[in-house]
C-alpha cells in the first residue's frame, strides 16, 4: 500500500516539475499538492505497517517475562519511538519496585546484517538517545550480541562488579 502510495507520489512531483518548467504554475502547484497528499498517506501506510510489526514481534510487550522488546524491522525513528515508550512504561512500573527484573529493558536491535552496508543503525542512535535524555546505564550484546540491556534506575547510583561484567555507563556528564 504505502509502496502505490511512493510511486503515485514520485509520477506527481515528475508532472509537478514538468508543468512548473512549462510555465504551468497552477498545473504545477496542483501536482505538488497532489504528491504532498500521496506522501502524507504513504507515511500513514509506513507508520502502520510498523505498528504491526512491532506488534506481532512483541506480543507480550515490554511487560513480557524476560522484558525484551524486539526493535527488527524497524526502521531508526521507529525504533526510537518504541523505546521511548518502552521506558516510560518501565519507569512507571519500577518507580517503588525493589524488584530487579522489573528495573531494566533488554531492547532487541539486531546486529545491523539487514541494515545497508551490515552497519547497525538503530543501537547507535538507542543508546545516543537514551545518555542524552536519561542518562541510564546500557549494556551491550547483554544477554547476547545483538542486545543492549537498559537499567531504568540512574547510572550513578549503580552498583556494577566490573570483574563479573563488561559494560559501559552511557551518561550526560
Amino acid at each position: 500500500m504505502a509502496t502505490t502510495h511512493a510511486e503515485s507520489r514520485m509520477q506527481l512531483i515528475t508532472s509537478s516539475q514538468e508543468a512548473f518548467k512549462n510555465n504551468d504554475k497552477k498545473g504545477g502547484k496542483e501536482f505538488s499538492d497532489k504528491a504532498k497528499r500521496e506522501g502524507i498517506m504513504m507515511d500513514q501506510c509506513n507508520e502502520q505497517a510498523a505498528k504491526n510489526y512491532f506488534k506481532h514481534h512483541n506480543s507480550m510487550g515490554v511487560s513480557n517475562c524476560k522484558g525484551e522488546v524486539d526493535l527488527h524491522g524497524l526502521h531508526v525513528d521507529e525504533a526510537l519511538l518504541k523505546v521511548e515508550e518502552s521506558i516510560q512504561r518501565k519507569l512507571k512500573e519500577s518507580i517503588d519496585s525493589v524488584d530487579y527484573a522489573k528495573r531494566h529493558v533488554i531492547f532487541i536491535v539486531g546486529m545491523g546484517n539487514h541494515s545497508m552496508g551490515g552497519v547497525r543503525k538503530i543501537k547507535p542512535a538507542m543508546e545516543n538517545m537514551i545518555s542524552r535524555k536519561y542518562g541510564f546505564l546500557c549494556v551491550p550484546d547483554k544477554p547476547h550480541k545483538g542486545c543492549v540491556w537498559v537499567e531504568v534506575v540512574d547510572a550513578n547510583s549503580q552498583k556494577i562488579n566490573q570483574k563479573e561484567e563488561s559494560f559501559c555507563i552511557i551518561s550526560t556528564d
